[in-house]
């Protein structure tokens, strides 16, 4: 009862046994996009993860293209499922970008935001790590966290330890950690953010949160590792850090909570970037060409 589909575009490759099956009813064209996989088959343990990437390679035969949101996940990806390179393009995804920037940013008082599922695997203890001792520097006395992605049943337990730290070292009423996650936030959580931090230490193949907060011209500081480099360092939008240094966190993070003219500097370079590549429109004049390209 539909028109049929001149391209099928699957979401990530671990939908890719739908492919034979949907190839053989509507004799489409196959996209693919790629993007953050390799965290999700590896955590399957052997054998099972080698099953998934040799079951996950042989069903790429039917995929005329790949798209992959980094330069860097596209690299990790041709090598991990055996790719052709020339299969494999880029398009960076994209947000909403207002015409002017936002004023957002603020050092007053000084205020670290996190935004990612409330895990250890997402870096959220090594922030409020770096929080709790930076809260004791005299010039960062009033400093605050604000954190928000929501948590799995799986993660209260976790998110609960983390209070009751931070309740016995007198810092809890300069926490804000919402549990709950139902939409992107907006104005309720960025208003006022001084930084914002999601310090995964094996990098991701993108981060939402960063162009999320440089569309807002909020300064980033992300570890030196996966994509992050790639999206931060052309910007300028941000700090990088070496992960492999106990205190390259808090120092990136002090850098930036201390100074607030080059915070400000920082936010306008990432909010003029991400207006230039980051955009929404951008992405989706670059999965037009894409698609046309493979028709």
């Amino acid at each position: 009862t539909q028109e049929k589909p001149d391209v099928i575009h699957i979401s990530n490759a671990l939908l890719l046994g739908f492919v034979p099956a949907l190839h053989e009813a509507l004799d489409a064209v196959f996209v693919c996009s790629l993007q953050d996989e390799e965290p999700w088959v590896n955590a399957m343990g052997d054998p099972y993860a080698d099953l998934c990437w040799t079951a996950m390679s042989e069903q790429a035969k039917h995929v005329s293209r790949f798209v992959a949101t980094s330069d860097w996940y596209a690299k990790r990806m041709i090598e991990r499922m055996h790719l052709d390179a020339d299969r494999v393009r880029v398009v960076y995804p994209g947000v909403d970008i207002p015409e002017a920037k936002p004023t957002f940013q603020t050092t007053d008082p000084p205020t670290i935001g996190y935004l990612s599922r409330l895990n250890p695997a997402q870096g959220f203890e090594k922030l409020v790590n770096a929080f709790m001792t930076l809260k004791k520097e005299p010039a960062l006395t009033g400093l605050r966290l604000r954190a928000t992605g929501g948590a799995t049943p799986a993660d209260i337990p976790f998110v609960e330890s983390i209070e009751k730290r931070l309740a016995a070292a007198g810092m809890l009423e300069s926490v804000e950690i919402h549990k709950e996650f139902h939409a992107a936030p907006d104005t309720a959580f960025f208003g006022g953010l001084t930084v914002m931090s999601t310090p995964v230490e094996d990098g991701e193949a993108f981060g939402m949160h960063i162009i999320e907060a440089m569309s807002r011209g909020i300064p980033v500081v992300q570890p030196d590792v996966g994509a992050y480099p790639e999206i931060i360092g052309a910007s300028g939008g941000g700090l990088l850090y070496n992960p492999e240094d106990k205190n390259g966190l808090t120092d990136a993070l002090r850098t930036i909570l201390t100074q607030p003219d080059h915070a400000r500097q920082i936010g306008q370079q990432g909010y003029d970037h991400a207006s230039k590549v980051f955009s929404v429109e951008r992405m989706a004049s670059d999965m037009i060409a894409l698609y046309e390209e493979t028709l």
